[in-house]
């Protein structure tokens, strides 16, 4: 019998059932736990205040009136209130309500905390208790902490002031701001928060993170899923002892330390602050001080907290306007826990922005932070703009950077940029250590996501050990909020994340650099595939811009030389301007915000620019001026020119000199003996209407009713190469002081010649009509002047200069009527400036044309001209023999129009229709203009449908491709509507003016100095342009002067030169040097390049010959294959709904050249074409006093020598170069190519103790309205001596290596040079002989204040001292170097 089993066991109570998770299931539960959405009133946030009350805050209001300047809290807290309450609108947009608020702390909160004000009215905010501001108030952060435990029954009494914008402005995402919007106060109350159960909100957010962002299957993403979910079984909002449960359960996932394998993460708090985009620069002031306020509260809170801060012009604005916030700060960074980073004024452009214009932005940057600081910055900060220029490594450098952080590339959208961490090197071999944080956000929330994504998206991590992580709320400002500090906390090293730890900037990339191996480098420009539109969006601030830059250059150099000669304070001395220029200087670099410059800015910013940027350009006009009236004042009476010989000689083949009075015995054209006046465009740098070929000038005042009143009216018109102030005579009758003012008239210059270029010139120039017969009838020469040339409207002489170098010309009334200066008649007799040498071939072809042609150059013989250009003669297949200004004769420049059919048979050497001739009925006509260089021939519809070198025989116009085509193009783009023009917009291009009236063409001038053409084309219904064109005898430039009203809508302008050339790159222009970039569309690197960026010029060209296309204030240019396009204008409809509608003036030209671009000096012509040369007038007769002052100044110039006609510095070659050994400057393109160009001449920055802490601002400081001069670099008051030194700066553009001398007037007495950086702190003493000159070689080797070389080095021998004749130093120099002088001055 089996045994009996035991007895059954009692049933147990049933398990619980547990279902599978579903991965995806799972993690929307943990969202809806968290969300502020429909679920919150009972998920975790309900549990997130243990107390609210808004019955006891009492609220009154004070509206600011719109477009006033915004009131301090001084002024605030004195305004009339009225109450108001939760609920109320407030507006409309840009205005500012203060708000007093009361509150009485209920007494039953007593002994709890933390005590929180909450605030919510939609827009921003900050809140004020005393004059200091104590945090912003937005809707990324919108509490503040009163108190750390609640006083029950406590009073209260703070402000808070309202902004009516949001955090990005008042638009919907990049569209122009409604200019009436309203916010409604949501909230206003006190609270304590639930802190166990908002610790228990933040670790379950970290948890669900890392379950989402880990890979599925990763253990630590399944256990993070896990216990999230475990976690909202656990928790019981009526059961405070979950709480800990729930805790505990996070701990065991978020508690466990172990990083493995994963790259180092760095983290810093960041706030990226646009200084003006979608709101405007008054309100970025206010931005600031929010955001850094909350950045102090964070870091009371959380003391590891480390946060970053660039752009120094923020922090003067804090200092200005928030002087107790700007001392916190300054505290702060003293402990290590704000870290100003960048070095720059403002986080600029560096596509548009001049050379200069960026080693000023990190001189002026450099120098606040180390003024204010105590220290220089190492890192280049620029995280968001729009493409990196490949002189950066070199300029950044020189400042005293080391690193390099962007990541903007990441933004590309055709090619993915191949490195996170690398060597960037510039294009003269500088090297930044450069990291992109991988990412890909300057805006990292410092989640899950965001920590992962910085740890395994590097594309270097086998060779750099460590990543960077920008934690913050950016672009609108607000920066690191509390919850994210609650996050990194807590994910920071944690297992399965990367070990992670805050550190600033500089520490970051020294522990970066001190691991890193092997890295890669990258050479070249950083071009940033997007946003190519930005560089023509806005044109005329683009405009500005440029003419603000030439102008600087030109006001310092002036004022330098001024200071130089004279000396400074005293009688009989110079003041420089330095507050003055400085103050402008700090607004042209703030304009060059990489939303401002590059035209991506709302309309209410280019209110501001548009007021500020006529007062630059007037200042600047007027600082040069009167630096320059200073010199003429002081100089020694300038000699006549040469008297007339008896008789000369006007055959063909002479070789008479021909000085100015051999030139007047040309024809002539009689100047009527009433007065004119003019009027000019507003901009100074441009040549205006007057300057042009054929222009008419306005009458700008009726009641200038003398010569002398209406030259003064000139001259203080914008846009005028005249001088707004009119030095006194130096005649000898002013030096004794007792002739009379007929004589002194008769006796002294029409007006001097300013020539700002380290390169001489031979130009023709524009003297006023008022000046050249004040001077005749000074003189006793009646009512009227005879010139060999006027203008179209008879308004001003034409007359050929030849300047100096950095020189001041004298330019009388016998050489403006014989339509030379002597030195210019000399240099044209000599045949300099006229067409080049060339092969046998070319003599041959010459000769068939009968064209004098003495040792290989044409010939231009003004004295020449027998017969007036309007006579009429019968033509010759070689031109005709009768009228020498046709080029086939060798005189000057001519314009005519013919037919197609004569002009065909009169061959390469002529021209077969005399101006005004008829022609053939039914045969098409065109128009011809000739120099003895090139000839240029339009059809009827303004096009260029030839451009012949009459020297190399040469067509530069392929048959059926006419250039000079403006072409409009629709230009619709993805999405960033200011910001991109796409690479589809080529594929939908019309002819302009397509179903339009024909153009209009007409001969305005027709030589011999200058000939000129008019066209009038109507673009389409809404918009036309008004074009001249021009030649002079002199050159083989060939100008276009724009004139386009303009009212188009998502259309891009642009004007197109096919030319016939094959080349495979292009070349153009940028800061300091000059780049190549393809021609075709090979791979997508080359293609994604459809649009690329260039400064004064870009140049396509074969082995030995080119063409360059020249601008004044463009910037978009694209090469493809054989056709060279500049986009002229845009007109996007976002964010500002105007951009580019109106008037604009703007100038190009095309240059050919013989040799490649830097033999033919392309570089110097683009400087000649944007810095013209500038007419200063010579004014009445001084009084007593003038004279007694004007005598003082001269005797004191006289100690020294001073000669205002001997160049202040020229640069030459020290030894033979294959770059300037080859074709004459005449034979190549008409000007000499310099070694080096001398781009800045200033007196040096103050030492730093002199930096004054007391800055103003008015730049943004109003709404709507102009801003100010700031003064916060100044010297003390002068002292009548010398100053101490000269800054000279000088760059490579050619891309070639040699030895350069820099020569330098006797009268300058440079007692010792020395090399400096771009801060100018010296780096090594250049030895030389003391004396009236020193000798020495300033050696090369790479980025601006790395070692030189010394006397005997490696770069060669020294140059000699020549005493009072000068001096000079010899400066080995390397491809695209910049290189800094610093030239100490003997004392007195």
């Amino acid at each position: 019998m089996l045994p009996s089993s035991p007895a059954a066991a009692a049933p147990s109570a049933p398990s619980l059932w547990v279902p599978q998770h579903h991965r995806d299931i799972t993690l929307g539960r943990l969202d809806t736990y968290l969300a502020a959405n429909q679920f919150s009133d009972v998920n975790l946030r309900s549990q997130l205040w243990a107390g609210r009350n808004s019955e006891c805050v009492s609220l009154e209001v004070y509206s600011h009136p719109k477009d006033q300047p915004y009131p301090s809290y001084e002024q605030a807290i004195h305004m009339p209130y009225r109450p108001t309450r939760v609920g109320e609108q407030f507006g409309p947009s840009w205005t500012t309500h203060w708000f007093r608020v009361r509150v009485a702390v209920p007494a039953e909160w007593g002994g709890r905390g933390p005590l929180m004000f909450r605030w919510d009215s939609g827009s921003e905010a900050m809140l004020y208790r005393g004059p200091t501001p104590r945090q912003g108030l937005t809707d990324q952060r919108n509490e503040y902490v009163l108190a750390e435990v609640a006083e029950g029954g406590k009073e209260l009494l703070f402000y808070v002031e309202m902004a009516a914008n949001g955090m990005f402005g008042n638009g919907t995402d990049i569209q122009p701001p409604d200019e009436n919007r309203y916010f409604t106060l949501k909230t206003a109350e006190l609270a304590l928060p639930h802190l166990p159960a908002t610790a228990l909100f933040h670790d379950l957010r970290a948890l669900a993170g890392l379950a989402r962002e880990l890979p599925a299957g990763d253990a630590t993403g399944e256990a993070a899923l896990y216990t999230a979910n475990k976690i909202l079984n656990t928790y019981r909002p009526d059961d405070p002892a979950s709480l800990d449960s729930c805790r505990a359960l996070a701990a065991g996932v978020l508690g466990v330390r172990d990083p493995g394998q994963r790259l180092q993460v760095h983290a810093v708090g960041h706030c990226h602050i646009d200084t003006a985009w979608l709101w405007p620069f008054s309100e970025t002031r206010r931005k600031t001080a929010r955001s850094w306020s909350a950045q102090l509260r964070l870091t009371e809170r959380f003391p590891w907290h480390v946060f970053t801060a660039s752009s120094a012009q923020q922090y003067e604005w804090l200092q200005a306007d928030y002087p107790g916030l700007f001392e916190e700060v300054r505290q702060a960074a003293g402990r290590g826990s704000f870290v100003p980073v960048g070095g720059s004024w403002v986080e600029m452009d560096t596509n548009l922005p001049g050379g200069e214009s960026l080693v000023r932005q990190f001189l002026y940057g450099q120098r606040y932070f180390a003024a204010h600081f105590g220290a220089l910055c190492d890192v280049f900060w620029l995280p968001d703009t729009f493409g990196y220029c490949g002189q950066l490594p070199q300029i950044a450098r020189g400042a005293g950077i080391r690193y390099f952080l962007t990541q903007k590339l990441s933004w590309n959208n055709i090619n993915t940029f191949p490195h996170s961490t690398f060597l960037w090197e510039g294009l003269d071999g500088s090297q930044l250590l450069t990291h992109f944080p991988p990412a890909n956000t300057y805006n990292a929330q410092a989640d899950a996501h965001d920590l992962l994504l910085t740890a395994s998206a590097s594309k270097d991590k086998d060779r750099a050990p460590a990543a960077y992580m920008l934690y913050g709320n950016g672009d609108g400002g607000g920066g690191p909020t509390p919850d994210m500090c609650e996050s990194l906390a807590r994910l920071a090293g944690c297992r399965g994340v990367a070990s992670a730890g805050v550190v600033a900037p500089g520490e970051f990339f020294r522990r970066l650099e001190a691991g890193a191996r092997d890295l890669l480098t990258w050479r070249g420009e950083l071009y940033f595939e997007l946003h190519r539109g930005t560089y023509t969006s806005h044109a005329a601030n683009k405009a500005d811009n440029r003419g603000c830059e030439v102008l600087l250059r030109e006001a310092e150099a002036a004022g330098a030389a001024a200071a130089a000669a004279l000396g400074e304070g005293g009688e009989g001395g110079y003041t420089y301007p330095r507050s003055e220029l400085d103050a402008i200087w700090k607004d042209v670099l703030l304009f060059q915000f990489h939303d401002v410059l590059p035209g991506s800015a709302i309309e209410r910013v280019y209110q501001v620019t548009a007021q500020r940027y006529p007062q630059m350009l007037q200042s600047l006009t007027r600082i040069r001026d009167e630096a320059l009236a200073a010199l003429i004042a002081a100089a020694p009476p300038p000699p006549p020119p040469p008297p007339p010989p008896h008789s000369s000689s006007t055959s063909a083949t002479s070789t008479a000199t021909a000085t100015a009075s051999a030139i007047s015995t040309a024809p002539t054209t009689h100047l009527p003996s009433q007065g004119h006046t003019r009027s000019y465009p507003s901009n100074p740098l441009s040549l205006g209407i007057a300057d042009v070929a054929g222009a008419r000038l306005l009458v700008v005042d009726s009641a200038a009713s003398t010569p002398t009143a209406a030259a003064a009216a000139a001259a203080a018109a914008p846009g005028n190469r005249l001088s707004s102030v009119q030095p006194a005579p130096t005649s000898t009758a002013a030096a004794a002081g007792t002739a009379a003012a007929g004589t002194a008239a008769a006796t002294a210059p029409v007006a001097w010649v300013f020539n700002s270029l380290s390169f001489p010139r031979l130009e023709v120039m524009e003297v006023p009509a008022e000046l050249l017969l004040l001077r005749t009838a000074g003189g006793g020469g009646g009512g009227g002047a005879n010139v060999r040339q006027r203008t179209s409207d008879g308004t001003a002489a034409l007359v050929v200069v030849k300047a100096p170098p950095l020189s001041l010309t004298p330019v009388w009334a016998e050489e403006v009527e014989a339509g030379a200066t002597a030195a210019a008649a000399e240099e044209l007799a000599a045949g300099l400036g006229a067409a080049g040498s060339c092969s046998d071939a070319h003599g041959a072809a010459a000769a068939a044309a009968e064209v004098e042609v003495e040792g290989g150059l044409r010939r231009l013989n003004l004295q020449a001209a027998a017969a007036a250009p309007e006579k009429k003669a019968a033509s010759s297949p070689h031109g005709r023999k009768d009228d020498p200004w046709v080029a086939g004769g060798g005189g000057g420049a001519t314009c005519y129009r013919t037919t197609r059919a004569a002009l065909s048979r009169g061959g390469a050497g002529g021209a077969a229709q005399h101006p005004g001739g008829s022609a053939g009925a039914g045969e098409g006509f065109v128009y011809v203009m000739q120099n003895n260089m090139v000839r240029a021939v339009f059809d009827e519809g303004g096009r260029l449908v030839s451009l012949y070198d009459l020297g190399w025989q040469r067509e530069l116009v392929p048959e059926g491709q006419p250039g000079n085509v403006f072409r409009m193009y629709e230009d619709i783009p993805l999405f960033w509507d200011a910001w991109d023009i796409e690479i589809y917009h080529l594929e939908k291009g019309r002819p302009a003016g397509h179903g339009m009236p024909p153009p209009q063409l007409s001969i305005q001038e027709s030589g011999p100095l200058r000939c000129s053409l008019l066209l009038e084309l109507p673009l389409s219904p809404t918009s036309r342009l008004r074009q001249t064109v021009s030649m002079t005898a002199v050159s083989r430039r060939l100008d276009f002067h724009a004139h386009i009203f303009w009212q188009e809508s998502r259309t891009a302008l642009k004007v197109e030169f096919p030319l016939l050339l094959a080349a495979s790159e292009a070349t153009y222009e940028v800061q300091y040097g000059a780049v190549r970039r393809p021609t075709h569309t090979n791979t997508s690197w080359d293609w994604a390049r459809f649009e690329v960026v260039a400064h004064k010029w870009a140049d396509l060209g074969e082995p030995g010959y080119g063409v360059a296309l020249l601008n004044d204030c463009k910037y978009g240019h694209a090469t493809h294959g054989n056709v060279m396009r500049l986009t002229l204008l845009r007109s996007p409809k976002a964010p500002d709904a105007h951009t580019d509608l109106g008037e604009h003036r703007m100038r190009f030209a095309l240059l050919p050249h013989a040799a490649d671009w830097g033999a033919a000096g392309v570089a110097a012509h683009g400087w000649a074409f944007n810095a013209p040369l500038r007419l200063v007038a010579a004014g009445q007769q001084p009084s007593q006093r003038q004279q007694q002052a004007q005598q003082r100044r001269q005797a004191a110039a006289a100690l020294r020598g001073y000669n205002p006609s001997q160049p202040m510095f020229t640069v030459t070659p020290a030894r033979p170069s294959p770059l300037h050994s080859g074709l004459s400057p005449a034979a190549s393109s008409g000007l000499s190519a310099p070694p080096l160009i001398l781009d800045t001449l200033k007196l040096p920055e103050p030492p730093l103790e002199q930096l004054h802490r007391h800055p103003g601002g008015p730049v943004g400081q109003e709404q709507g309205t102009t801003a100010g001069v700031r003064h916060t670099l100044s010297m003390q008051p002068p002292q009548p001596q010398r100053p101490q030194a000269l800054i000279v700066r000088l760059y490579e553009p050619h891309g070639a290596r040699g030895v350069a001398r820099l020569r330098w007037a006797g009268w300058l007495r440079v007692s010792h040079v020395t090399r400096c950086d771009l801060l100018e702190r010296d780096t090594q003493e250049v030895e030389g002989r003391e004396g009236r000159g020193v000798a020495g070689l300033v050696g090369g080797g790479g980025a601006e204040g790395a070692g030189a070389g010394v006397p005997g080095g490696s770069g060669g021998g020294s140059s000699s001292s020549r005493g009072d004749a000068g001096g000079s130093v010899d400066v080995s120099y390397e491809p695209f170097q910049i290189i800094t002088l610093k030239l100490y001055l003997q004392q007195d």
